[in-house]
């Protein structure tokens, strides 16, 4: 009997000591923000994750784009409607509030709220702007070596107007600049003015953003930079068939050119215009263009010196992106009314490089 009470006695023990090791049966903690990964699955291999870290940057990566910045936790509750949980699958939207939000502040996009929750976070979007508003779970689980992330561009500036004279800022906060006879390498940090301060051994220099160009102080020059490279090339062209109604009506082939340094122009063209050029065209409005993803879809907002500001919507028939222009054209001594309704084919949105 007394081997038997001290043999349970023994187990007693053992099981008090199993439970005192697990902290007593207590919930285990609940996982942190900096835990593994959210992420949103398309299908077919496609896929979208937010990275947090510790030092209060993150990390963001689909199978087209990438981003990266700052983040905050705070206790204010987020609403969310139709956030989708499965890509683009119907039926899936979940709508709701959470109790806390995360706000990014992006390098390069702005600030973006999402609603965070213990399973994930809700309303979130992509860095690709045309997958808005879904739930990225979170995966606490998930092993995400930081030591293996590619550096990714977040910025790439040139010099000149050539290839090779590169500034370019990647998402690790180091960068490369390949202006001048010798390449840098450094570090960069975003100063609260919204500049960064580029640092190479004991060498720093300023850039400022602005648009598409860059104010660029290195040393005692002062260097203007863009993000493109411009040879004058059209990227993409709106077209229509227009109706002329001066000296009689005639039909006109009508096109905007997108040029590759963002200026466009709107061209009639057909011989029978009196004051066209050797080939037929006529130059009826000049301008800027611009592509804005700021709403998941692509938008092309064209500011033209006479017609005003104009921004392309869908096509009806969803074949493509179009224009309404109207304006006034100079022909023979008269101003003449001019509208028309231009398109770009569906499959030629990628010369916009969206």
């Amino acid at each position: 009997m007394k081997k038997k009470l001290l043999v349970i006695l023994t187990v007693m023990c053992l099981l008090l000591g199993a439970f005192a090791m697990t902290g007593c049966g207590k919930d285990p903690e609940p996982a942190k923000i900096t835990d593994g990964i959210y992420e949103w699955t398309l299908g077919d291999g496609m896929s979208a994750f937010y990275r947090f870290r510790e030092d209060g940057t993150y990390y963001a990566k689909d199978w087209l784009e990438t981003d990266a910045g700052t983040y905050e936790v705070k206790d204010e509750s987020f609403t969310y409607e139709g956030s989708g949980i499965d890509g683009a699958a119907e039926g899936t939207e979940v709508s709701g509030t959470t109790t806390k939000k995360v706000v990014t502040n992006s390098y390069t996009r702005g600030v973006k709220e999402f609603g965070l929750a213990e399973d994930g976070l809700y309303g979130a979007d992509a860095p690709f702007a045309q997958i808005k508003n879904r739930v990225f779970k979170h995966k606490p689980d998930f092993e995400y070596d930081d030591s293996k992330e590619a550096a990714s561009p977040i910025y790439t500036f040139y010099f000149d107007n050539v290839e090779g004279a590169t500034l370019v800022l990647y998402h690790n906060k180091t960068f490369e600049d390949f202006i001048g006879e010798t390449g840098i390498e450094g570090t960069w940090t975003k100063e609260t003015n919204g500049s960064f301060k580029l640092t190479a051994d004991s060498n720093v220099y300023t850039l400022t953003v602005s648009g598409k160009s860059a104010s660029y102080i290195k040393g005692t020059d002062t260097l203007e930079l863009w993000n493109y490279i411009s040879n004058g090339s059209v990227k993409a062209t709106f077209e229509a068939t227009a109706q002329v109604n001066v000296l009689g009506a005639f039909d006109a082939d009508f096109r905007i050119e997108l040029y590759d340094d963002y200026s466009c122009k709107a061209i009639l063209n057909n011989s029978l215009i009196p004051v066209a050029d050797a080939n037929g065209d006529l130059v009826v409005d000049t301008g800027t263009w611009e592509l804005d993803m700021t709403t998941g879809m692509p938008v092309v907002k064209f500011v033209f010196e006479t017609a005003g500001n104009i921004d392309s919507v869908f096509a009806a028939d969803s074949t493509g992106i179009e224009i309404s222009f109207e304006t006034k054209i100079f022909v023979v001594a008269a101003d003449v009314d001019f509208d028309s309704l231009l398109k770009l084919p569906m499959d030629k949105l990628i010369d916009l490089n969206f």
